[in-house]
C-alpha cells in the first residue's frame, strides 16, 4: 500500500538452499496487503503452480514479521510463517510470538522468504544486514533447547526459530518453536523446513524500524498501555495465565472436549486439581517485546517422578487438550506433556486430537493393545499419552502410522475409525464445537483447517449485551451461545479481523479477541498504522484488507487442495451424538440450521452457495483481477 515506509526494516531476503545462494532486495516492492500473512498469501498465490507438492523444494516457506513490529507499537510481536500444507495441500500459516521478529526487523528485514532444498543440514545465522547460510550437522537431531544452547554459545542474543525432531521426521503435527516455548503449531510447517533440511534460523539485530510519527506512536502506546493496566481481564491473564482464565469459563459453558469427543463438560473435581496444580508450579511469567499481557508462564517441577521438567508456555489449549480431552487430572503429566511438546518440535494440537482419537479407539476396542505397541492407552493413563507423543515425533511403532495424519491414518487403520477422527481438512479440531454455534463454525469453517485463531470469536464466553454486540460486530446475538442466528455474520467478522491482525504482527490476545472491550480493536490498529506507516486509512479499509487475503487463501485452497463446501463441513459426529453432561445436556448441531448458516457465510463472502467457490463479481468489485484470472484458467471461478 502507498509508498510511505514506516514500519519496514528495508529488505527482503531471498534464499535458495538448492544453490547455497542468498538475494536481497528492497522491501518496497513487497509492500503487499501490509505485510506479515498478507505477504505470504500472496506470495503463495502468485509463485507456487498447484503441481507443486509440499515436500517438493519448489515450495516456499514465507517467514515474515508483522508490519508494526520491530517498533514501539504495543502488543505488535508476532511473526508470522506461510508455506503450502502438507497437512491440508491447501495454504498453510501460522503465527509465533516471542522476540524473533522484533530481532529480524531491527537486523533490518521484513520477510525471508526461503526455496529450494540442502543436501545437507543448515541453519541461517543472521545479523544486521547480513545473511548465511551455514552447516547444521552438528544440530541435526537435536531438541529445540539444546539448538537454543548451541547458538547461543555463538552470540547470547540471538533469538532462535529451530524444528525438533518432528519437524525433521516430517511429521504432520510437527511445530516451529521460537526460543524457549513460543510455537508455531498447525499446518505442518516446521515439516517443511525439515523437507528443506533447514534446522534453524537464528537472529539479533538492534537497528531502529523507521516510524513515521513517533510522537504520535509514544502518545497511542501510552493510552493504550493505561488501558490495559487497568483491565480485570489483563489483571487475571497476568496471575493465571489463559490456561487459569479460560479453563474455569470453558467448564462452565460446557466447552471443554473430553475423552476426544465423547462429551463437552468434565468433572469440577478434576478440573480444580488439575488448574490449581499446575498453577502450584508457577515460578515465573514471561511476554513477548511490547507485550503488557505477560501470556507465557513458566513453570518448573521440584518433586515428584518429573522433577527437573521445566516448561514456558501452557496456555489454555495445552490445558484442555492434554487434561479433559484424556480425562486426566494429573498436572505434572499436562506440564511435562507440554514441555515435551516444545522439545521435540510438536504442534499440541494435532498431537493431543489425533493421539486422543487413538485413546478412544482403543477405549472401544477398534484397535488392539499389540496394535498400539503394548501401551495400555486407556483415558487418564497420562504415562501411555507421554509415550505415544515420542511415538508420534519420532515415527516410532504407531507413531508412524499417525505421523501422516488424520485421513491416511484412518485409512489405515480402518473398522470404522474415521467416525471418531475429529478433524477438518486433516487438522484436529482441539476444542468443543458443539456447544458454542460461532465458536465452533469459526473452526469448520477455518481456511486452514480446524483452527480457533481464525474467524472463531470468543464472544459466546463473555456477557455482550445485545446494544454492545451490535455496535461493535453488527449482529445482536454475539454473546448468545447456542442460537445460529448472526453467527456467519460474526464469524465473518473475525475472520477479516485476525487476518489484519496477522499482518500488522498484533497478538490476538491483546484485541477485541480476548474478551475485553479496553483491549484492541479496529479503531487502535487504523491508529496505529498511521503513526507507524504514515498512511491515513480507516477501520473499514483495513477490515477490507484483511478480506482480501482471505479471498488469496481461498483461491490457493481452491487451486491447489479442490476443496469445496464439503470441505467446510462438520465431522458427521457433531450431527449424531449430544453432549453427554453438563448444562447444556443433549445439544447436538442441527443440521438443518448450520447449513443456512453456512449459506448466509457464503452470501457474505459474495461466494456461490452450492459449491463454496468463488464468484466472478465479488472478486472483481475487490479489485482481485489475477484471482479471477488465475482461477478462470484452471476453471475453479463461478461466472
Amino acid at each position: 500500500m502507498g509508498n510511505t515506509l514506516g514500519g519496514l526494516a528495508g529488505k527482503v531476503a531471498f534464499i535458495d538452499l538448492s544453490r547455497n545462494r542468498t538475494r536481497l532486495e528492497n522491501s518496497g516492492k513487497y509492500n503487499w496487503l501490509i505485510g506479515g500473512r498478507g505477504l505470504g498469501a500472496y506470495l503463495l498465490f502468485q509463485e507456487l503452480e498447484p503441481s507443486t507438492r509440499p515436500f517438493d523444494p519448489d515450495n516456499l516457506v514465507v517467514i515474515s514479521p508483522g508490519r508494526l513490529v520491530g517498533t514501539e507499537c504495543p502488543q505488535a510481536n508476532r511473526t508470522n510463517l506461510s508455506s503450502k500444507s502438507p497437512v491440508t495441500s491447501g495454504t498453510g500459516y501460522s503465527s509465533v510470538g516471542g522476540s524473533f521478529g522484533y530481532n529480524l526487523k531491527r537486523a533490518g528485514f521484513d520477510a525471508v522468504i526461503i526455496h529450494g532444498r540442502s543436501e545437507k543440514p543448515v541453519y541461517l545465522w543472521i545479523t544486521e544486514d547480513s545473511i548465511e547460510i551455514r552447516d547444521a550437522t552438528n544440530l541435526w537431531g537435536l531438541t529445540t533447547s539444546e539448538v537454543v544452547k548451541q547458538l547461543r554459545e555463538l552470540e547470547s542474543k540471538v533469538s532462535v526459530l529451530s524444528i525438533g525432531p518432528a519437524g525433521e521426521r516430517l511429521v504432520f503435527a510437527s511445530a516451529v518453536i521460537v526460543d524457549e516455548g513460543n510455537a508455531a503449531g498447525g499446518c505442518g510447517i516446521a515439516s517443511v523446513l525439515g523437507s528443506k533440511k533447514l534446522k534453524a534460523v537464528a537472529v539479533y539485530g538492534d537497528k531502529e524500524v523507521p516510524v513515521s510519527n513517533p510522537e504520535k506512536l509514544r502518545k497511542l502506546r501510552e493510552e493504550i498501555i493505561s488501558r490495559m493496566e487497568k483491565s480485570n481481564h489483563v489483571k487475571i491473564h497476568k496471575t493465571r495465565g489463559s490456561v487459569g482464565r479460560v479453563l474455569p469459563r470453558f467448564q462452565k459453558l460446557s466447552m471443554l472436549p473430553v475423552r476426544n469427543y465423547e462429551d463437552d463438560a468434565w468433572d469440577e473435581s478434576k478440573l480444580n486439581k488439575l488448574l490449581e496444580g499446575i498453577l502450584r508450579f508457577r515460578v515465573d511469567v514471561k511476554g513477548c517485546p511490547q507485550c503488557f499481557m505477560q501470556c507465557m508462564n513458566v513453570l518448573e517441577v521440584r518433586e515428584g517422578r518429573y522433577a527437573g521438567t521445566k516448561c514456558v508456555g501452557l496456555q489454555a489449549n495445552a490445558g484442555y487438550g492434554f487434561g479433559p480431552r484424556f480425562d486426566i487430572d494429573d498436572p505434572l503429566v499436562v506440564i511435562k506433556a507440554n514441555a515435551l511438546c516444545n522439545e521435540l518440535g510438536l504442534d499440541i494440537d494435532n498431537a493431543a486430537t489425533i493421539i486422543s482419537w487413538v485413546f478412544e479407539l482403543y477405549s472401544k476396542g477398534l484397535v488392539s493393545r499389540e496394535e498400539v505397541d503394548g501401551l495400555n492407552l486407556s483415558w487418564g493413563n497420562g504415562d501411555a499419552l507421554l509415550e505415544m507423543l515420542k511415538k508420534l515425533a519420532y515415527r516410532d511403532g504407531i507413531g508412524e502410522v499417525l505421523a501422516r495424519g488424520f485421513k491416511q491414518a484412518a485409512s489405515i487403520i480402518g473398522r470404522g475409525s474415521e467416525y471418531y477422527a475429529m478433524h477438518v481438512k486433516n487438522q484436529g479440531i482441539i476444542d468443543s464445537v458443539r456447544t458454542a454455534i460461532a465458536w465452533g463454525f469459526g473452526h469448520l469453517t477455518s481456511v486452514r483447517g480446524a483452527r480457533h485463531l481464525d474467524g472463531s470469536p470468543t464472544t459466546e464466553a463473555r456477557d455482550y449485551t445485545p446494544t454492545q454486540s451490535l455496535e461493535l460486530f453488527g449482529v445482536p446475538t454475539a454473546s448468545v451461545q447456542t442460537v445460529y442466528e448472526g453467527k456467519a455474520k460474526l464469524v465473518f467478522w473475525f475472520e477479516n479481523f485476525k487476518a489484519i491482525t496477522d499482518s500488522l504482527g498484533i497478538c490476538y490476545f491483546a484485541t477485541y479477541w480476548g474478551n475485553a472491550l479496553e483491549l484492541l480493536g479496529p479503531k487502535d490498529y487504523a491508529t496505529l498504522y498511521q503513526a507507524v506507516v504514515g498512511e491515513e486509512i480507516s477501520p473499514d479499509e483495513l477490515l477490507l484488507i484483511g478480506r482480501k487475503i482471505r479471498e488469496y487463501e481461498k483461491a490457493f485452497n481452491t487451486i491447489h487442495a479442490n476443496f469445496t463446501r464439503m470441505d467446510d463441513m462438520p465431522p458427521p459426529r457433531v450431527f449424531v451424538e449430544e453432549v453427554k453432561s453438563g448444562p447444556l445436556k443433549g445439544t447436538k448441531i442441527n443440521r438443518r440450521k448450520y447449513e443456512e448458516m453456512l449459506d448466509e457465510y457464503y452470501r457474505l463472502h459474495g461466494w456461490d452457495e452450492d459449491t463454496g467457490l468463488q464468484k466472478r463479481e465479488t472478486l472483481e468489485e475487490l479489485g482481485l483481477h489475477d484471482i479471477v484470472s488465475k482461477l478462470e484458467k484452471f476453471g475453479k471461478l463461478i461466472n
